[in-house]
């Protein structure tokens, strides 16, 4: 972005020396103009994989080493210590898919719903096979600890839509959610509190307890 390479060039002082409150205004707008580059290189994402026009490479992909990949990838939290861990039932699964987008999705997943934690200091992702007619389905459920062993229980139809709009996530979830799907894949949520629930599109919201992601087994 052109504007920010301006800004660069005043931090580094090309145009003078700098006063205290004008480097930090200068911060402040470099931090904006990043933040801005972000959301435009994620609108574009969005945009390409609505119009099939993503490229996804096929490979099979053990699932436990794309879940630790995913786990390893999460940025560090500048106010708390969260533990993420994994308890897999399906130690042996694999998918079929995109190790690059897939590893992206999941770990856009994973730092929202870590972020969200509320009186939990761990989240936890639990796997396990489930029977889907002739094939067989990987069942992701996601969620602190104390709400993982309800979430790992809950049926798909008492589940709801997973609400990507969430705020200070730009449009991660948004692309998380399309690649996910692009991987005959989908995302649900707890079903939202009566206090909680608002509509958007005639969807109810879903309290940010957890998720439970659902990908077809290689």
């Amino acid at each position: 972005m052109v504007v920010g390479g301006y800004i660069s060039m005043l931090l580094k002082e090309r145009g003078g020396p700098l006063s205290d409150q004008q480097r930090h205004l200068l911060q402040e707008a470099e931090k904006s103009t990043k933040r801005l580059s972000a959301l435009i290189a994620e609108m574009s994402e969005v945009s390409k994989l609505e119009a099939g026009a993503t490229t996804f490479t096929r490979a099979r992909l053990e699932l436990e080493r794309l879940l630790k990949d995913s786990i390893a990838a999460l940025p560090p939290l500048p106010d708390r210590e969260t533990e993420v861990s994994l308890e897999n039932e399906a130690p042996a699964a694999e998918v079929s898919g995109d190790p690059v987008q897939l590893k992206g999705a999941f770990t856009a997943l994973l730092t929202a719903l870590r972020r969200e934690l509320v009186t939990s200091t761990a989240l936890i992702v639990h796997v396990r096979r489930e029977a889907d007619g002739s094939r067989q389905r990987l069942r992701l459920s996601i969620a602190g600890s104390e709400d993982i062993e309800t979430l790992k229980q809950a049926p798909l139809d008492t589940l709801v839509r997973f609400y990507e709009l969430r705020g200070g996530c730009g449009l991660s979830l948004v692309i998380a959610r399309r690649i996910i799907a692009a991987h005959d894949g989908r995302i649900w949520s707890p079903e939202a509190a009566p206090s909680d629930a608002v509509t958007d599109d005639n969807v109810d919201r879903a309290a940010r307890t957890g998720a439970v992601v659902v990908v077809p087994e290689a």
